[in-house]
C-alpha cells in the first residue's frame, strides 16, 4: 500500500547567501568550503618582456605572473627573485573557460575571457630570462628563453596550487 508524504514545511529555494548563513562553510560555494587545494597547472608559456601563464588541464583555472624586464642584461641571464605580494609583480588567478586560448595572441575569443580574476596573495620563486641578443635579431620573436619557477601560490580566496614551472622560447614575442 503506497503512502503519500506531505511536507509540513513549505520549502522555497534559498538564495546562496541564505544557505551560507544557515550552513556556513559546509555548504558548497561558501567560505572555506569553496576553495580548491593543490590545483595542478599542466600547460604554460610566456611572451612579452616577462608575462608567464600556466593553465589547468581543463582550461578553467590559470595563474599569470607578469613583470617589467625590458632593462635586463644584454650579456648574461637575468634572474629575478619574487616573493608575493610584490608591487613590481602582477600575479593573478583566473577562472573561466578555455583560458589558454587568449594568452599571448592577437586574436581574442570572447568565449575564453576570464569570468573571475583575483590576486595571488602568496607565493615565491624566480623568473630567469636570457640576455637580449645583439644585432638585427634582438627584436625578433622567439630569440630569448625564459623560465618561471614558483611555489606556494595562494589565491585571495585560499585556493592553492602545486609548484609551477614554465619554460618558454617566446620571450620578446608581443601581441598587437
Amino acid at each position: 500500500m503506497g503512502r503519500s508524504v506531505k511536507s509540513a514545511v513549505n520549502l522555497r529555494p534559498l538564495p546562496l547567501v541564505g544557505i551560507c548563513l544557515a550552513f556556513g562553510s559546509l555548504a558548497m560555494g561558501c567560505g572555506e568550503g569553496s576553495k580548491a587545494t593543490n590545483v595542478v597547472l599542466s600547460e604554460g608559456d610566456a611572451c612579452g618582456d616577462a608575462f608567464f601563464w600556466a593553465v589547468s588541464e581543463s582550461g578553467d583555472t590559470a595563474v599569470t605572473i607578469a613583470l617589467e624586464a625590458r632593462e635586463r642584461s644584454g650579456q648574461e641571464p637575468t634572474k629575478i627573485d619574487i616573493s608575493l605580494p610584490d608591487p613590481a609583480v602582477e600575479a593573478t588567478v583566473l577562472s573561466g573557460h578555455d583560458l589558454a586560448r587568449n594568452f599571448c595572441t592577437d586574436v581574442l575569443d570572447t568565449r575564453s575571457e576570464p569570468q573571475d580574476r583575483q590576486p595571488a596573495v602568496a607565493g615565491s620563486g624566480s623568473v630567469t630570462l636570457d640576455a637580449v641578443p645583439d644585432g638585427p635579431d634582438s627584436l625578433a620573436c622567439g630569440t630569448v628563453n625564459g623560465e618561471l619557477d614558483f611555489q606556494g601560490v595562494v589565491a585571495e580566496d585560499g585556493t592553492t596550487f602545486t609548484p609551477i614551472t614554465v619554460r618558454s622560447a617566446s620571450i620578446g614575442c608581443y601581441s598587437g
